[in-house]
C-alpha cells in the first residue's frame, strides 16, 4: 500500500478523534457572536434584545419536550458553537448528556442565579423545584435584564442597542402582566380553579389569580412531563373537578390528550358534565408564538373558558 495513503488515513483518523473528544472551536459568524438559548421561550427574549447585532440559535426547537429532551445529532457542534449560553436551569435541562455539556464557563443558568438571588420568587412542590419561571412576567422582566447584562458584555460595542430593546421588552412585560391581571379579575372567585396537563401553571396562578385562596390549581401529571398519572392522582382530580363545580379540562399543545380523555370518561359515568378546552395551553412551548403572544394567548384560552364564553 502506498505509505502516503496511509500516512493521510492515520492524519484523518487522527482529525476525527480530536474532534470527537474535544469541543469545537468557536467561530464567529458574519463577524457577529453566536448565542443559543436551550428552549424557545428564552430564545423568543433573547431575540427581543439582541435583534440582527448577534446570530442566535434554540437547542430544544419546535414542540420538543424539555423536560424529556435527549441529545441529538449536531446538538453538541451547536453547544459549542455558541458565545454565550443561555439555559432555564432549575432542572429543567436535566438529563445527563445534556448537562453536561452544558456545565461550562460560556453557560448562565438563568432560574438558578434567580434562585440565588431571590429565592422567593421560585415555587418548590414538595421539596421539588418548579422551573416554569417564565409563566411569570414579572419574573421574566428580571430574567430579560439578565440576558442583556450578559450580552453587553459579550458585545460591549452594542451595549446601547441592548439595553434600548430590553427597556422596550420590560415595558411590554409589565403592560401585558397589568393586562392579564385584569382579564383574571373579570372571572368570578367560584370560577378561578385550573385543571390542566402537567404542572406548568403554578406561577400563572400565583401571579395571577388575584384574592386566591386554597389550592387553585389542580394537574393530570406533575412538575415534569415523564411522570405517569396514576389511579390514585385520577381519583383526586375526580374528586377535585367535583369540589370545586370544574366544566373545563386545559390540554397543552405538546402532551398526549389520554390522561384527560380517562378523565372526562369518568365524569361522564358519574353524570358530571365536563369538556376539554377547544384551544391548547402552551405550557413549556410557543405554538410558532412569541413569548409574549403565548401568554397573552394563554391567559385569553384561560378566561374565556372560566368564565363560561367557550
Amino acid at each position: 500500500m502506498n505509505k502516503n495513503l496511509i500516512y493521510t488515513s492515520f492524519f484523518l483518523l487522527g482529525i476525527i478523534a480530536v474532534s470527537f473528544f474535544f469541543p469545537v472551536v468557536q467561530a464567529i459568524e458574519n463577524g457577529k457572536q453566536n448565542v443559543m438559548s436551550t428552549t424557545v421561550v428564552i430564545d423568543s427574549v433573547v431575540k427581543e434584545i439582541v435583534g440582527d447585532k448577534i446570530n442566535t440559535s434554540v437547542l430544544i426547537e419546535g414542540e420538543a419536550d424539555p423536560h424529556s429532551y435527549q441529545m441529538r445529532k449536531g446538538d453538541r457542534e451547536k453547544i459549542y458553537a455558541a458565545d454565550l449560553i443561555f439555559a432555564n436551569g432549575l432542572s429543567l435541562e436535566h438529563s445527563p448528556s445534556l448537562y453536561y455539556h452544558l456545565e461550562q464557563e460560556r453557560a448562565v443558568f438563568l432560574g438558578d442565579v434567580l434562585l440565588q438571588e431571590r429565592p422567593e420568587w421560585i415555587i418548590s412542590n414538595n421539596g421539588e423545584i418548579d422551573p416554569h419561571m417564565w409563566m411569570d412576567l414579572q419574573i421574566m422582566q428580571k430574567v430579560a435584564a439578565m440576558i442583556c447584562e450578559k450580552v453587553s458584555k459579550l458585545d460591549p460595542v452594542n451595549k446601547e442597542f441592548y439595553e434600548k430593546n430590553c427597556t422596550l421588552l420590560e415595558q411590554k412585560m409589565e403592560e401585558l402582566d397589568t393586562k392579564i391581571m385584569g382579564m383574571m379579575e373579570s372571572i368570578p372567585d367560584s370560577k378561578r380553579y385550573l385543571v390542566s396537563s402537567h404542572d406548568a401553571f403554578m406561577y400563572f396562578i400565583r401571579r395571577y389569580f388575584p384574592s386566591s385562596t386554597g389550592e387553585r390549581l389542580f394537574s393530570m401529571q406533575g412538575i415534569s412531563t415523564e411522570s405517569e398519572i396514576s389511579l390514585k392522582r385520577i381519583r383526586q382530580v375526580i374528586n377535585y373537578i367535583k369540589d370545586h363545580g370544574i366544566t373545563t379540562i386545559f390540554f397543552e399543545s405538546n402532551l398526549p390528550k389520554d390522561c384527560i380523555l380517562k378523565v372526562l370518561e369518568i365524569c361522564s359515568s358519574f353524570g358530571m358534565e365536563v369538556k376539554i378546552s377547544e384551544d391548547p395551553l402552551y405550557g413549556d412551548t410557543l405554538g410558532g408564538m412569541t413569548y409574549l403572544e403565548m401568554m397573552e394567548h394563554d391567559a385569553k384560552v384561560i378566561v374565556e373558558n372560566l368564565r363560561g364564553e367557550r
